[in-house]
């Protein structure tokens, strides 16, 4: 049996006056009611005379200074009566399971609740007045609530802790074993424990003892949720008839973090539906997220953090980051912070691997566009958070650095940037801004940044001269980064080289102010550029000038000198291009050529036929720089001059395009018999344009093979190596690259044949 609470309560003064015999009548009407209410053990509460005249009498006896009688005779009673619940509760400790024991409990409870509620609408004037403002007694409720413990624990003696022996506590624990079932699914026991929280709540917040109720809780879900995280991440089943809501058997690891914010969730949807304070509610929050996703975060996280970005399950990405941002305090944000992030970087790092394995032509295209949607991902569903962007950025440099790929990415980024600059719109200076921190970060990642900086440079002045760069401060822009990365000293003459252009606007416009008008006809199209040798890469080559071309630049130079004394001036036709008429049967034409290119086509307007001697001869031109540029009218794209089986060059008559103007590139390969590189790219590394040199060796394999339709091994292998300055084994190599791509097929052992 459970300890009775006997008090002693006194009903007033001995030397009290009588009553009046009205209200000695309404006194014991009163307690009859009181009787009445308490006599049996059902949720009800009949009384045969009204609330609210039952209110009236404690009124009028309170009027009458007989709280204090009043307050004992109620008290007396409830107390008798709620030992008898603590015995019938006392006994079911005994004879039921756990289930039953909380049930059993909340049937009493609910009892106990519907008498004191009435008790205390009856009382209410007594409450208010007398109960509430009394230093040494309690409201009816808390009175009731407090005999009730007691009742369940014996007199408490003072320790605080003999009150944790008795049945309340164990139905607290029976509920959060309960708890533990509807954490594992079982939604039937949802309503039991709705009620039996109420109550508990109720009880022990009232006796001032909610904070034992609350450890009790927090301690039984950090055991849970912390034995739940192992279960989920080792897939091991531990409730098998788990709902589909909350599995705990994941069928794959991006499901795991799912898993787990479905059983939050469901826990946040339980708390909610009770009347447990915001306060109680975020902790219960705090100690689902810490003990499910925290616990030994720095070991698990990967099982169930990186899966969600391979498997681009970006909401669940949004999910953990808030969890992770929102942790409980600083350090262990920090903590936590530090964790994710090292996750993200090594998802990136093998993201950027994974693209890096293929080193097809559009390779920084396809960085930069995975470097916009990784940040996008990170703006959207990291909010932009400073510290997620920089692991961005260092898992790129990291893995562009560590690719063994320099040279590709070194080439590809150098043809991607000239692109970009000569096709670029000004107007979207906000997109273009975002490329260019792109393309820098590609470059940070680059090895031989010195070769970046030489081929970079060539590739500057060629814009510059030729004009076809877009936008030069967006040129500018991307200059100032390398500037931070390779000091002043390499970056100056990339600025030096605007500044000159910038100069020479003036010179240009006080050289033509002081020519006559006669004279400036004659100097129409004619646009020199004093550039700084130091700045701007100069080649080697050189040409005979035709003298129309020759009494030009005599002029000009001598108006350049007479200004600037103390420096001299040295031609470079190399740099300089032209545009010349062209008279075809088909058809007339501008051509955009190269200086060298365009002095070479002049020559056939003196002569019909030359021989390669013949050219060299005229225009002094070293055979490799000759060699190049008569390939590249006679073997590009635009066909001007034709070459017959002899080795005679002449004007091509069956030329047609349906442009009026051409430009004529001149063709990046190093040929045999003198033939070179385009001469604005001499000094360059061999290695960078190895791309080109194999697109171009293919094709000439292809059209061999087109034209013979067969062909022996060892006779396409001496026509190539004759054709080329290329090793025996590359051409096998690109062969071979052919024979995979089913442009040629092979027919015996040492024969090929041409796929139509």
């Amino acid at each position: 049996m459970s300890s009775r609470v006997i008090r002693s309560h006194s009903k007033g003064s001995s030397k009290s006056k009588p009553l009046s015999p009205y209200l000695n009548t309404v006194y014991d009407q009163l307690n009859e009611q009181i009787d009445r209410i308490l006599g049996d053990f059902t949720p009800t509460a009949k009384v045969t005379i009204s609330y609210q005249k039952l209110y009236k009498f404690v009124e009028f006896l309170c009027r009458d200074k007989m709280q204090s009688k009043i307050a004992a005779t109620l008290f007396e009673k409830l107390d008798a009566f709620i030992n008898k619940i603590a015995d019938i509760i006392y006994q079911a400790y005994w004879d039921l399971g756990h289930d039953e024991l909380v049930g059993r409990f909340v049937e009493l409870a609910t009892i106990i609740d519907v008498k004191v509620t009435a008790l205390e609408k009856i009382h209410l004037y007594l409450d208010r007045t007398y109960l509430l403002n009394h230093p040494a007694k309690k409201t009816i409720v808390r009175h009731a609530m407090c005999t009730f413990v007691e009742s369940c624990a014996g007199v408490d003696n003072g320790n605080g802790d003999e009150y944790k022996k008795d049945v309340l506590y164990q139905v607290v624990m029976e509920f959060t074993f309960i708890l533990g079932k509807l954490r594992d699914g079982n939604l039937h026991v949802e309503p039991l424990l709705l009620r039996s929280y109420h109550y508990l709540h109720k009880i022990f917040y009232l006796t001032q003892r909610n904070d034992y109720l609350d450890n009790e809780i927090f301690s039984r879900q950090e055991d849970f949720y912390q034995e739940e995280q192992d279960a989920i991440i080792t897939c091991r089943d531990t409730s098998p008839e788990l709902p589909d809501f909350i599995v705990a058997r994941c069928d794959s690891a991006d499901e795991i973090f799912d898993t787990m914010y479905k059983m939050i969730l469901r826990e946040l949807q339980f708390w909610g539906k009770t009347d447990a304070d915001d306060k109680f509610k975020l902790k219960i929050k705090e100690y689902a997220v810490e003990n499910l996703i925290f616990h030994d975060f720095d070991k698990q996280a990967v099982q169930f953090v990186k899966p969600l970005f391979v498997s681009k399950n970006y909401l669940g990405v949004s999910r953990m980051f808030k969890f992770v941002i929102n942790s409980s305090t600083s350090i262990s944000s920090n903590k936590y912070l530090k964790t994710f992030l090292n996750i993200w970087y090594s998802y990136v790092c093998d993201y950027l691997h994974l693209l890096l394995k293929d080193t097809q032509q559009d390779m920084v295209e396809k960085l930069i566009k995975a470097k916009k949607n990784l940040t996008l991902i990170m703006q959207k569903y990291m909010d932009s958070n400073s510290e997620v962007e920089f692991k961005l950025r260092e898992a790129f440099r990291t893995s562009l650095h560590s690719s063994n790929k320099d040279t590709e990415i070194l080439s590809k980024l150098l043809k991607y940037i000239d692109n970009f600059f000569k096709t670029v719109d000004p107007s979207n200076t906000e997109d273009n801004l975002k490329v260019v921190d792109d393309l820098y970060l590609i470059f940070k990642s680059v090895k031989t940044k010195a070769t970046f900086i030489k081929q970079y440079q060539r590739d500057l002045s060629r814009r510059l001269i030729i004009g076809v760069s877009k936008d030069k401060d967006l040129e500018k822009s991307l200059i100032s980064k390398i500037r931070n990365e390779v000091g002043d000293e390499d970056s100056k003459p990339l600025l030096t080289m605007f500044d000159d252009l910038q100069i020479n606007e003036t010179v240009a416009s006080s050289f033509k102010e002081k020519l006559s008008t006669v004279e400036a006809n004659s100097f129409t199209g004619f646009d020199p550029l004093v550039l700084n040798s130091k700045a701007w890469p100069i080649p080697k080559a050189s040409i005979k000038i035709p003298d129309e071309m020759n009494d030009l630049m005599t002029r000009f130079q001598k108006f350049y000198l007479e200004t600037h004394d103390k420096r001299k001036l040295n031609w470079c036709p190399a740099l300089s291009h032209m545009t010349i008429g062209a008279h075809f049967p088909k058809g007339d034409k501008e051509l955009q050529v190269s200086s060298f290119q365009g002095i070479v086509l002049l020559l056939f307007n003196d002569h019909d036929k030359l021989s390669f001697n013949e050219v060299k001869e005229m225009t002094e031109l070293d055979s490799k720089s000759l060699s190049s540029i008569l390939y590249s009218l006679t073997s590009g794209r635009y066909k001007i001059l034709k070459k017959d089986s002899a080795g005679i060059y002449s004007m091509n008559d069956e030329f047609e395009d349906r442009k009026k103007s051409i430009k004529v590139k001149q063709i990046q390969m190093k040929l045999k018999n003198g033939e070179d590189e385009d001469v604005w790219m001499q000094e360059v590394d061999d290695n960078v344009f190895k791309a080109d040199r194999d697109e171009i060796t293919k094709a000439f394999i292809v059209r061999e093979m087109k034209s013979e339709k067969e062909m022996d091994h060892d006779v396409l292998m001496k026509k190539t190596v004759d054709r080329f300055v290329v090793e025996s084994a590359e051409v096998k190599r690109i062969i071979q690259l052919l024979l995979d791509s089913e442009y040629i097929e092979r027919i015996e052992t040492d024969r090929y044949r041409y796929i139509p």
